[in-house]
């Protein structure tokens, strides 16, 4: 774990750009010193599509974040997301050639270079690698083999991987905004690390990542990655419905949303009644609270049937004795776990708050907030080198060749030579 330093987390998203911008305490706890939070432009389905306008975005965001903090963020760990993202196991095999059978780290490291050789479209590349278990000869199960003798070593990886555009992308206009990127990690798996307890991922866990356009399905089984897809459907097909349904511009239906929004329409009393916006120089109007839920409710339920769908396709409903933790934006929605529950069936459910943090709770203990929490607290597991601020100006025209999702040390390597 890091030591000390400055840590940024920089969650580029479809409907937001967030920023959190923390410090390490001698005690070791995370305090949160900024955080910035921006509309999101240049960004689509969680993918850089314009980097004028996402470069303006990230900038305000960091630079939001940093006039609260009282300090430059220095480089920058960026989350990416969108439904170029894919999930797939592997299997690597070795011999142990070391003295006397033993394994030691470094046939660890070539049995996951094993597993990483898999052959990938030329547009995609390799952002994870996520060991899950291992096998020592006939011995299955291991999760932990250095120090153990043996003749042949297994090892069983879940991928993650992305199109490179896409982290080019992202890194263009990080470095446009003016700052450099230390790490890029998959979203899901950094909202993972915020709000998924260890035990819960060791009894098994599906992690719901509700996004902006996107919904990202991630099952964790005997504290592995397992499985990992993305729904094409996200919070901002459920402000459409609203815009729609009620006849409002996009702006007010998103206010509508986080305001007023209820799951499911049993829990909004027909006697709820809101007041909204109408459309050009109209007064405001009334409706009731149920019909709001009514139009949300569909929306919910069919993102819901489709990780149901992802649960299944996975064939490990039976491991996932945790249940599901639902995060992102929309997971604040009143009565979220209710209609998770009554989809997915007898799989317990609960809202997934980021923890484990001091100072501004209001804001990082936000679901909203899981990603960009999230970074943060893998760049203190992989122990990422922090940079000084005085180098983001002058990094920020490093340019690398090779993309994004290695080891850190690789990855620095090449990045900046």
């Amino acid at each position: 774990m890091a030591k000390s330093g400055i840590i940024t987390g920089l969650d580029v998203g479809s409907f937001s750009v967030k920023t959190i911008i923390a410090e390490l305490t001698a005690e070791g706890e995370v305090n949160v010193l900024g955080t910035g939070c921006v509309e999101s432009k240049g960004v689509r389905k969680g993918v850089v599509v314009n980097i004028d306008a996402a470069s303006q975005a990230i900038a305000a965001s960091i630079e939001k974040a940093e006039i609260m903090a009282g300090t430059e963020a220095g480089g920058v760990i960026a989350s990416i997301g969108g439904d170029h993202l894919l999930g797939i196991n592997s299997k690597g095999v070795i011999g142990v050639t070391s003295r006397n059978r033993e394994i030691t780290e470094t046939e660890v490291e070539r049995v996951m270079e094993s597993a990483r050789s898999v052959r990938l479209p030329a547009e995609r590349e390799i952002i994870h690698l996520v060991p899950q278990e291992y096998s020592v000869d006939d011995q299955d199960e291991v999760k932990n083999p250095v120090g153990m003798t043996g003749t042949r070593l297994e090892a069983e990886a879940h991928l993650i991987t992305g199109l490179k555009t896409a982290g080019d992308n992202l890194m263009k206009a990080v470095e446009k905004a003016g700052f450099f990127i230390e790490d890029i990690i998959a979203a899901p798996y950094a909202a993972a690390a915020a709000v998924l307890a260890g035990d819960e991922k060791e009894l098994g866990a599906a992690l719901i990542d509700i996004g902006g356009s996107t919904t990202t399905v991630m099952l964790f089984v005997e504290g592995a990655v397992w499985h990992t897809a993305v729904i094409p459907v996200g919070g901002m097909h459920v402000t459409n419905d609203i815009a729609m349904g009620l006849r409002l511009p996009h702006i007010a239906a998103e206010d509508v949303k986080v305001r007023y929004g209820t799951a499911m329409p049993e829990l909004a009393a027909d006697t709820d009644i809101i007041e909204i916006p109408s459309l050009g120089d109209r007064p405001p109007r009334t409706v009731p609270k149920r019909a709001l839920a009514e139009i949300i409710a569909p929306r919910l339920e069919e993102i819901f049937r489709l990780v149901q769908k992802e649960i299944d396709k996975a064939e490990c409903r039976e491991l996932l004795g945790a249940g599901a933790v639902v995060t992102g934006g929309l997971a604040q929605l009143n009565g979220i776990s209710d209609m998770a529950e009554a989809v997915l069936g007898t799989m317990p459910v609960r809202v997934g708050h980021p923890k484990g943090f001091t100072g501004m709770l209001d804001v990082t203990q936000n679901a909203g907030f899981a990603v960009a929490v999230g970074l943060v607290i893998k760049r203190l597991e992989e122990e990422v080198v922090p940079k000084a601020p005085s180098q983001r100006r002058e990094r920020a025209s490093a340019k690398s060749d090779s993309g994004f999702g290695r080891k850190i040390g690789d990855w620095f390597k090449e990045f900046f030579s």
